[in-house]
């Protein structure tokens, strides 16, 4: 079987790679036969909201360190969120107050990426939330922003 290696990013900087089939296996596939997690974490955009619970509790259960495990915690929210707004909106609502919790006290840029992104999910998601968080999302890009400027997230 041929595989395409692609690189993982993390604040501009490669941190290792991770090889996907070429052809023949699925992506979700590799995913669940897959024993490293940064593996499963790059391409948790794929997963289901069973597979993305399943990667939370694999994540919980790692030896990261608390700021990384923090950072794609919530991550992992947030798509949990994404993916549960249609069928389970108090769940997806939790989902993404969890995540806003946890990077609420982060200060690096592509953390605060992650939280203005984390506050459109909740707008979307709340109405009566619009007024304070559409405010607070745009300062967060900005201050974002300046912290890491090549960052894609951020870029408007």
């Amino acid at each position: 079987m041929r595989f395409v290696t692609i690189p993982i990013f993390v604040s501009g900087l490669a941190l290792s790679q991770v090889a996907l089939p070429a052809g023949g296996q699925s992506v979700e596939t590799t995913i669940a036969s897959s024993t490293d997690l940064r593996s499963r974490l790059v391409l948790a955009h794929r997963l289901d909201a069973p597979g993305l619970r399943n990667l939370k509790d694999l994540l919980a259960a790692s030896s990261w360190n608390s700021e990384s495990k923090a950072y794609h915690e919530a991550h992992l929210r947030l798509r949990l969120s994404e993916v549960l707004k249609r069928t389970e909106c108090n769940e997806a609502e939790a989902e993404v107050d969890q995540a806003i919790q946890i990077l609420e006290s982060c200060s690096d840029g592509e953390s605060l990426a992650l939280l203005g992104a984390c506050y459109i999910q909740k707008m979307g998601l709340s109405w009566s939330s619009r007024m304070t968080l559409g405010s607070r999302s745009g300062k967060i890009f900005t201050l974002a922003q300046k912290q890491a400027p090549n960052n894609p997230r951020v870029l408007g």
